[in-house]
């Protein structure tokens, strides 16, 4: 399997108990668009190595124990610590046409229909109450909120997103 093909899910962050468990940071929340999984796959040397689940438990959004099957103790865990972990792009659960997995518009420009070119998507934040949209410009920092309201569309061929923000949402953060 190539990177290309996987999305970034988090880090190993550290071990946790005495039988291989380790406690993995998940960068943006898309624990419950994860399907049934049996893989994750680790970056070791810059290559992506799969490692079978034996158990994965999510604490909260961004917070999950995972333990891999032949990791049963803590010495051999540790070298997974500080790991980036990937999973791959079909292992998530397929959504209604109209929905898009947020991790996938990660890297899509963001085009509004007033003010054009606003940037490009560098993260998806979930704030507890809705996702946002964190976007860099001219080194000023914008939260657009990711609402069918405010989304006019998704072009995944050309990796767009086309927003009609409300006026002054984004006067207001440049």
């Amino acid at each position: 399997m190539d990177k290309k093909d996987c999305i970034h899910l988090g880090t190993i962050r550290r071990t946790f108990g005495y039988k291989g468990e380790l406690t993995i940071f998940i960068k943006s929340s898309i624990g419950d668009e994860l399907g049934d999984i049996d893989f994750l796959f680790i970056d070791i040397d810059n290559e992506i190595v799969p490692f079978y689940i034996e158990n994965l438990t999510f604490r909260n959004d961004n917070s999950a124990l995972v333990k891999f099957q032949d990791v049963d103790n803590t010495d051999l865990a540790k070298q997974f610590v500080n790991h980036d972990l990937f999973i791959p792009r079909n292992d998530l659960k397929s959504k209604p046409h109209h929905q898009v997995n947020f991790m996938e518009i990660i890297g899509f420009d963001v085009i509004d229909n007033t003010h054009g070119q606003i940037g490009k998507v560098e993260e998806i934040i979930n704030n507890g109450e809705q996702y946002l949209m964190r976007i860099t410009k001219k080194k000023t920092e914008i939260l657009i909120p990711f609402v069918e309201e405010i989304i006019d569309e998704i072009d995944e061929k050309g990796k767009v997103v086309i927003i009609d923000a409300p006026d002054g949402l984004i006067d207001l953060n440049l």
